[in-house]
């Protein structure tokens, strides 16, 4: 890359966006992060660690992408995210976080929505 602005890649899991060289340090970090917050719910609460996208597992092997591949792994690691990760208001069928979801739930019912 010589100049412009740095390839951002998203993590599955948290959605943020880190370079190609801190994705690799960021990802079991924050898979470590999922699992201690996850053991600390109740047990009929707790999320599996969702399983890592097979396009990841290339880019943490040190594969590089172009720019075309690149949107297509964020689009997927972004639908991982959206399905895997975030909770599905089950009113207004809007996903949030799990900490986004209780402060949503507080204002949107089944006769209103929110």
């Amino acid at each position: 890359m010589s100049g412009g602005r740095p390839q951002m890649l998203m993590c599955y899991l948290c959605g943020r966006e880190f370079g190609s060289r801190s994705l690799p340090i960021h990802v079991p970090q924050c898979e470590k992060k999922w699992l201690a917050q996850e053991s600390n719910k109740p047990a009929a609460d707790r999320k599996a660690l969702p399983p890592r996208p097979e396009r990841l597992n290339a880019i943490l092997a040190g594969n590089n992408l172009n720019d075309q591949e690149r949107a297509r792994f964020n689009e997927e690691m972004y639908n991982n995210y959206d399905q895997d990760v975030l909770d599905k208001c089950p009113w207004c069928g809007r996903t949030f976080t799990a900490h986004a979801m209780a402060i949503h739930a507080k204002s949107c019912t089944e006769d209103g929505g929110s």
